[in-house]
């Protein structure tokens, strides 16, 4: 049997697949300042590697799109329900002769939202022949690429609010589920997390939110030491319970806290899902959510110290948090 595996994200990429925001959708209320953080986080990812650019008609988008950085930007047009990439993408997997694309169900996390379109997206991706190089895998199990995270060699994290939610794989227990996680995703240990949410998440709890592997052996997560804060404890809970995960060797990772950004709300005062979780790889840079605050310069500061061979930049996240997601959840890299 050949050998799998989960690449992390930091490995070398191949491109990075973005679906452009429509003036007609949940966006139009924000969609000067949502194309704007696009075309910054366009300008930011093609200075690395290729942005394959999803958009309903092409002609129109190269006319959003500022000419400069039309080179590095690979085409294409055809009907989306959003733009949140990272959940409907393809889930690269790498074995030791080809690679595989997974393309697993999205059902608008859990059911809240139309999702016809993007569930359609990966097939019709490697249909128009932007894989040549992957076989692809095709798969009816409900998975969002913003709810597991893999340290590249075998170990998962995931949230059992989200992959046990009843309306994504329902006839499913947990260990049915990790089984799946074991067999079609190659993990060899899954670690779980049972606490910490964001309010305003309606992802169930997506991990990318919450905790992320920086290293094969190193884990940043989301802080709150605030004991007002709503948030307290339950991120307590699930720090806790960071601090029990060990690696395929029974070694405690090396974890790293980094602060839940100050309150960010809608027009209609709901406090919004904002985090620095949710950051970014691509090659040799690291993109960094942005919300306008002091805290934004002590985690780009905690981040330069970390990857001083990396190229480390902010991204303005406040327009994208206005529909309850971050640079993350807008992409999905191919390798």
């Amino acid at each position: 049997m050949t050998k799998k595996r989960l690449p992390a994200e930091w490995e070398q990429q191949q491109m990075s697949q973005l679906a452009l925001p429509k003036p007609h959708s949940d966006w139009r209320e924000n969609y000067e300042e949502v194309i704007a953080t696009y075309v910054e986080l366009i300008a930011a990812i093609v200075r690395f590697q290729p942005v394959l650019l999803i958009c309903e008609e092409v002609e129109a988008a190269q006319k959003i799109i500022p000419k400069r950085l039309h080179q590095k930007i690979i085409w294409t047009a055809f009907p989306t329900n959003d733009t949140w990439c990272r959940d409907y993408g393809g889930i690269t997997l790498i074995g030791e002769e080809q690679k595989t694309l997974l393309d697993c169900a999205f059902n608008g996390w859990g059911n809240k939202y139309p999702a016809t379109l993007d569930n359609q997206v990966t097939a019709l991706l490697y249909q128009r022949g932007f894989f040549p190089s992957y076989q692809y895998q095709k798969t009816g199990f409900v998975l969002e690429g913003g709810s597991i995270d893999s340290n590249g060699n075998g170990i998962l994290l995931t949230t059992t609010h989200c992959l046990l939610h009843k309306e994504r794989n329902p006839q499913l227990s947990q260990q049915e589920i990790e089984r799946f996680l074991i067999n079609q995703l190659a993990a060899k240990k899954v670690l779980w997390l049972e606490e910490g949410y964001l309010q305003g998440d309606d992802t169930d709890g997506h991990v990318d939110m919450l905790a992320r592997f920086i290293t094969e052996d190193c884990i940043c997560y989301v802080q709150c030491p605030d004991t007002s804060d709503p948030h307290y404890s339950t991120l307590q809970k699930m720090e806790k319970t960071l601090k029990t995960f060990t690696n395929l060797e029974g070694k405690a990772f090396r974890l790293f806290p980094l602060p839940l950004p100050d309150p960010v709300y809608n027009r209609r005062g709901e406090r919004l899902p904002a985090t620095y979780l949710n950051f970014l790889f691509i090659n040799n840079a690291l993109l960094i959510p942005q919300y306008n605050q002091a805290k934004d310069r002590e985690v780009l500061a905690f981040f330069a110290d970390f990857f001083p061979e990396k190229e480390i930049i902010g991204i303005n996240c406040t327009p994208l948090i206005q529909q309850g997601g971050g640079i993350h959840c807008a992409s999905m890299q191919y390798y």
